[in-house]
């Protein structure tokens, strides 16, 4: 049985060492065009230990705008202790400079059963964590919202040259932690605290001054498929402070989960002195510059609720 191991272990790292590393890398990037529409640049690709791959200087555009990604290397590997009890557990580490010296680091770690996918065609997740050091967001933001930007048929033409304008930077710190039970999102478990350092949000045409964060903060507790957001979540910025408590109960069908929340949105500054008289004329507000909603309903149709608060 021993000699057996050892076989199988020494023939996964021969065809890990001659793998058609650079034919792969064509193949690889040619699927992601035709499948999401993103030209993929891949540099090198070689073995990441034990069991994985490598891709070094990648870069990642969207045809028809010039706003692109840069990754210095992501590697992907899978467990072997994991798969041997029937697991696959997925590895990806993605590390992005920050400036010319400074490393940010993005990662993510899956396990899900291997039976289920093999025989049923379903990728169960077990458990899914987040980790996110100093990794900067600025590039992503930036073709995210160039993307969003093209799909003209799906946006209100009014929030339009918002999406186009907008600059989004900052460096996101932090981790999410997610247990499963039977990989219902009903039974999910975990703990969210994701912030952003250094953020700011800018427009190129100046329509609003440029806001720089002293807090944007993501921080949550899920327990039997209900998160609850911490009362420091939200976002405090040099004209403007916004607050979100409340729950969100997951379901199933993730668009169908539950909606129990309390937005509470202060402009000051110039922000007040330019929208603060428009917010004040709108139900909710509770002065000028000042407003209060709760949201319930679903994600596919949330209901706002004024002069009322989540449970």
């Amino acid at each position: 049985a021993a000699f057996g191991v050892v076989f199988a272990m020494s023939l996964v790292f021969f065809v890990f060492l001659t793998f058609p590393y650079e034919i792969f890398k064509e193949t690889l990037s040619n699927n992601i065009k035709r499948q999401t529409g993103l030209d993929v640049s891949i540099g090198e690709m070689g073995m990441s230990f034990p069991i994985g791959v490598k891709l070094s200087d990648v870069s990642i555009t969207k045809p028809g705008t010039p706003r692109k990604v840069d990754l210095d290397t992501i590697r992907l590997n899978v467990g072997i202790l994991p798969f041997l009890i029937g697991k696959l557990s997925v590895y990806v580490n993605i590390d992005a400079l920050n400036g010319k010296r400074e490393k940010g680091e993005f990662d993510i770690a899956m396990k899900a059963g291997i039976f289920s996918l093999l025989f049923k065609g379903q990728l169960s997740l077990s458990s899914f964590e987040l980790n996110a050091k100093k990794f900067e967001v600025e590039q992503i933001a930036s073709l995210g919202l160039g993307i969003l930007a093209q799909k003209r048929n799906l946006m209100n033409p009014l929030f339009l040259p918002l999406v186009e304008a907008i600059q989004i930077k900052g460096r996101a710190q932090g981790f999410m932690d997610l247990s499963m039970s039977g990989s219902s999102p009903g039974n999910a478990s975990g703990t969210i605290d994701l912030s952003m350092q250094q953020a700011s949000l800018e427009m190129t045409d100046k329509t609003i001054p440029t806001q720089t964060f002293s807090k944007a903060l993501l921080k949550a507790d899920i327990k039997n498929g209900v998160i609850t957001l911490d009362k420091n979540a939200g976002m405090t910025a040099n004209d403007f402070s916004l607050s979100i408590v409340g729950k969100l109960g997951l379901k199933e069908n993730i668009v169908a989960s539950i909606l129990d929340l309390k937005i509470d949105l202060r402009l000051d500054g110039e922000l007040k002195d330019t929208w603060g008289s428009i917010l004040a004329g709108l139900p909710g507000a509770s002065g000028e510059g000042q407003t209060s909603v709760a949201i319930q309903g679903t994600f596919m149709q949330p209901i706002p609720v004024y002069g009322s608060s989540p449970l």
